[in-house]
């Protein structure tokens, strides 16, 4: 096992964020931080789902964007090869 180490003693459990001086702070100003966290995580959830989708639409307008590029192609029209 590895050797404990001075700064790991404490009256804060490893893991326990509560005792945290940046917790400690916002909860001196009278905000519930377990409340506060939970909507970091439903705005961060919705901002990587809007990403998500919005990627996907790009992808999908720049390939119909292609696909009409090559189909207005002359060159890859097959009417002049078949008029032999």
């Amino acid at each position: 096992m590895a050797k404990e180490k001075r700064h790991m003693k404490g009256r804060v459990k490893p893991g326990d964020v509560t005792q945290r001086v940046g917790v400690e702070q916002i909860e001196a100003r009278g905000v519930n931080v377990k409340q506060l966290r939970e909507k970091l995580i439903d705005a961060a959830g919705a901002e990587f789902t809007t990403y998500y989708y919005y990627t996907i639409l790009v992808c999908t307008l720049q390939e119909m964007r292609t696909i009409k590029k090559f189909a207005r192609t002359p060159a890859l029209r097959i009417e002049p090869i078949l008029n032999l």
